[in-house]
């Protein structure tokens, strides 16, 4: 393990982050504002836009307690660098014409760039920076993230609506390869990260029998995805349906990044100083919110406000959420905590497209919508009956 002075490690493993996010973000955003639009593009129905994320949904259940178990035996870094490929090879597949199995393909590998590259980068963060500022290190370097985020979706739409989907396809490619290329070369393993020897069941372990800290988190985070994948994911497509061409949807989305990485800083300082569950439950009304204004899209003054009301719910989601977890496990084992929560939410979230998009066919557009507001509303009455103490450091 290659080790630097403490606080020359923690400055460029933090820059290194950022760098690694600012590429990340361009591709994950032009990314998820073209998936689901692409498929409509290609004639697919929102049932079968739904079955797609839901099969690569499911396939990450299985996959992902293997990320906590690689970050907590061989080091985060080498995890990230893990996810950021698997962005890569995501974008490449839709570059070819490989029909629905293709798709779902795709959509596995995007899946499993976030489900392993997420408790990957905020356990190389944590270990880098400590737990105590998390909050602000988190909305700091997200921010980059986010306000990439805002970026990739316009120039993505654009690159589509001019030239046409390979294009923007192989632009998010090698974005993708550059971030992950330079995070490689440029960081280095988090200053005294211990690397633990354990063996491969534990990391299922820890899902079928948390603590009870851990359990409580388990059940909000599924609620909260049940909830968002009602709908989200085809959240463009459904833009499409209601006539909005796909520069405009990508204007849209990035104006809801632009939104998050704005307020995400200040999100982090308010997670930091009111408690992590205050901030989710501020997060959770806010994304009921949005869905009751996604019901009915138009007219364009509506579809602005649901955006930027995602925009915000999503920037006080990011760093309460990493900090709650953070605070109930210790630093060895922070991967599989993260990627146990994870999996959770994974697992809860793979038939929820699926049958968010068969309720859109079949009971109208605005039922997956109305759905998710009463879930979502549902996740701030588990924190509110929760009490803090149950909140207790696993040992």
């Amino acid at each position: 393990m290659k080790l630097v002075p403490y606080e020359g490690a923690v400055r460029r493993n933090v820059v290194g982050l950022a760098v690694f996010n600012l590429f990340r973000g361009l591709s994950v955003g032009g990314y998820q504002a073209l998936f689901s639009l692409y498929m409509a593009y290609l004639g697919y129905s929102m049932g079968s836009i739904g079955l797609a994320v839901a099969a690569a949904s499911f396939i990450g259940v299985f996959l992902t307690p293997l990320a906590g178990f690689l970050v907590d035996t061989r080091g985060s870094r080498p995890v990230a660098v893990l996810s950021g490929l698997a962005m890569v090879i995501a974008v490449a597949i839709l570059i070819a014409p490989l029909g629905l199995p293709g798709l779902v393909f795709s959509y596995t590998f995007f899946m499993l760039s976030f489900l392993y590259g997420q408790p990957a980068r905020m356990t190389f963060l944590a270990r880098s920076v400590g737990v105590e500022g998390l909050g602000v290190s988190v909305g700091a370097v997200s921010s980059v993230f986010s306000f990439a985020r805002s970026i990739g979706p316009a120039v993505a739409g654009f690159i589509a609506y001019l030239v046409g989907f390979t294009w923007s396809f192989l632009f998010l490619l090698v974005v993708s390869l550059i971030g992950t290329l330079f995070f490689y070369y440029y960081t280095v393993d988090p200053p005294l990260e211990k690397r633990v020897e354990r063996r491969f069941v534990e990391a299922y372990r820890v899902l079928l029998h948390p603590s009870r800290s851990l359990a409580i988190i388990y059940l909000i985070v599924g609620l909260d995805r049940v909830g968002w994948s009602l709908w989200f994911p085809m959240l463009s497509a459904h833009m499409y349906n209601y006539g909005y061409n796909e520069a405009l949807v990508g204007v849209l989305a990035s104006m809801q990044s632009f939104v998050q990485a704005i307020l995400l800083p200040l999100a982090g300082r308010l997670t930091d100083k009111l408690g992590p569950r205050k901030m989710l439950g501020f997060s959770e009304a806010l994304g009921a919110i949005a869905a009751l204004l996604f019901t009915e899209p138009t007219p364009l003054a509506r579809a602005v406000a649901g955006y930027v009301v995602v925009g915000v719910s999503i920037a006080a989601w990011i760093p309460s959420y990493n900090k709650l977890v953070a605070e109930v496990v210790e630093r060895d084992r922070l991967g599989e905590a993260y990627a146990s929560a994870n999996t959770v939410r994974s697992l809860a979230s793979s038939p929820a497209p699926l049958a968010g998009g068969y309720i859109y066919d079949v009971l109208g557009p605005a039922a997956p919508y109305l759905a998710s507001a009463v879930i979502l509303f549902g996740v701030i009455s588990v924190l509110v009956g929760t009490r803090k103490r149950q909140y207790t450091t696993i040992t």
